[in-house]
């Protein structure tokens, strides 16, 4: 068994100590347990996809957790240490940004299966 010692910001610090962690946690749940469900019935609603709310809950869906998606990228950046020296090596950017642009496009491609 190893030890880590992970060295975060005194921000990230300030957030993970806060009640407002507990907040943004919430949002992220709910957004995405109940973000689908509503786009589910906007489309059968026959919203439009220029309509605020769905503009709304795919924001909620994509935004919300992207905030422990970087607090989990700097930690994750600790963990992948090069063998020969102690500097963590560089994120792939590529990866993160691809992830999110498939979540995106399926999203929207079940919004426009589902509508009527």
């Amino acid at each position: 068994m190893q030890t880590l010692e992970v060295k975060l910001t005194e921000r990230w610090v300030k957030f993970a100590r806060s009640s407002t962690s507990v907040v943004v946690t919430a949002l992220i749940c709910l957004s995405l347990a109940f973000g689908p469900v509503f786009l589910f019935a906007l489309g059968r609603e026959g919203a439009s996809f220029t309509d605020v709310r769905v503009i709304l809950v795919f924001a909620a869906i994509v935004l919300f957790p992207l905030v422990y998606i970087r607090l989990a990228a700097q930690i994750l950046s600790q963990l992948r240490i090069d063998g020969r020296s102690s500097e963590p090596r560089a994120p792939n950017q590529l990866g993160s940004v691809l992830f999110w642009v498939l979540t995106t496009g399926g999203a929207v491609a079940i919004y426009f299966w589902l509508r009527p």
